[in-house]
């Protein structure tokens, strides 16, 4: 079944087409927003879209307009859209700050926060829309790749621009559904790939290539863990790197990936060990439940780390005797009442 819409706005009356412009925008960025004219007699407009699972596209031919979004919604769409124009625009954010963007400069912005859009010429605009978890893979949250003029050298930005040229030719032929996923997976590992340049971004702000990478890696570490299968080589063919890259990325750091993940496991265990809660959940079922492939192993990492045994550092923390004793010998309250959690 093919997933894309495409519709000409040419109503006659100028408030039905730009009411109609507004509704089809508002559902395609999953927020509620007002598109205005600005000029007397503006052309109607063309827009077409696709989706995909967790990513969609779409293309729009566009009089001069005002498009405004002003509600936030913290857990919302959960989307964040890309866009560039082949014209200029201003862009107001939902800190006041101010953005002039040029033709063919790349935004990255959360469809979430309040937005005054401002096109003065008539304009062709392509946008990306990809679910949160999904970016952030490749672009960590609150990177200062988001909410900026992005002006992309190296001919990172051409190569950007070629990708959106084929997802909207996927579109028109009905084929964004299959191949769109992993396309948008393209323009992201080529989005996080290089910094921004100029001074379209605080230069105090910018993280290197390397570092956007660690961070990410990191975040994907942090979020799977759990995972007995997770190692170096598993993180580099998820995120589509190489081993190689990520030992790289982590060169300038006081860790090496794999300590990384392996000191993850570590702290993850620990919280379960002095977790009162936790009592009775066995030493293998806490090894397990981190990412340790057996419970030696687990206990031999965290020795070496702790300087004792998971078994004696739960001791340690009095939680053995006090949940035994409170197992064994209920209070006078509890001799007429079900036992309460403590």
């Amino acid at each position: 079944m093919m997933n894309s819409h495409s519709i000409e706005v040419n109503a006659s009356n100028v408030v039905e087409r730009f009411g109609l412009i507004s509704s089809i925008i508002s559902e395609l960025f999953r927020a509620t927003y007002m598109a205005r004219p600005l000029g007397a007699d503006p052309r109607p407009a063309s827009l077409t879209w696709a989706q995909a699972d967790g990513v969609a596209f779409s293309h729009a031919e566009m009089a001069p307009l005002s498009l405004v979004h002003t509600s936030s919604r913290p857990s919302g769409s959960g989307l964040y859209y890309i866009y560039t124009a082949d014209q200029p625009s201003r862009a107001r954010l939902y800190d006041g700050s101010i953005l002039h963007l040029q033709a063919s400069d790349f935004l990255v912005y959360d469809a979430d926060m309040p937005l005054d859009w401002t096109m003065q010429r008539d304009y062709t605009t392509r946008s990306l829309l990809v679910a949160k978890e999904l970016l952030h893979e490749y672009v960590p949250d609150g990177s200062p790749m988001i909410g900026r003029r992005l002006a992309l050298g190296y001919g990172v930005g051409k190569v950007l621009s070629e990708i959106m040229d084929v997802a909207w030719t996927l579109t028109k032929a009905g084929q964004f559904e299959l191949a769109g996923p992993k396309l948008v997976r393209a323009f992201l590992g080529m989005l996080s790939m290089l910094p921004q340049q100029g001074a379209a971004i605080d230069p105090r702000a910018s993280a290197s290539t390397l570092e956007v990478r660690r961070l990410q890696v990191k975040a994907f570490i942090d979020k799977h863990f759990a995972r007995s299968d997770l190692c170096v080589a598993s993180i580099a063919k998820y995120l589509h790197l190489s081993p190689r890259y990520i030992q790289m990325a982590f060169a300038s750091d006081d860790i090496t990936p794999s300590e990384y993940l392996r000191k993850r496991r570590l702290v993850a265990s620990v919280a379960l060990l002095e977790d009162p809660t936790q009592f009775r959940t066995s030493i293998t079922e806490i090894a397990l439940s981190c990412g340790f492939s057996s419970s030696a192993y687990f206990s031999t990492e965290f020795r070496r780390v702790y300087g004792m045994s998971p078994r004696q550092f739960r001791a340690s923390r009095g939680l053995t005797a006090e949940m035994s004793r409170r197992s064994r010998t209920p209070d006078c309250a509890s001799q007429s009442a079900p036992l309460q959690a403590s």
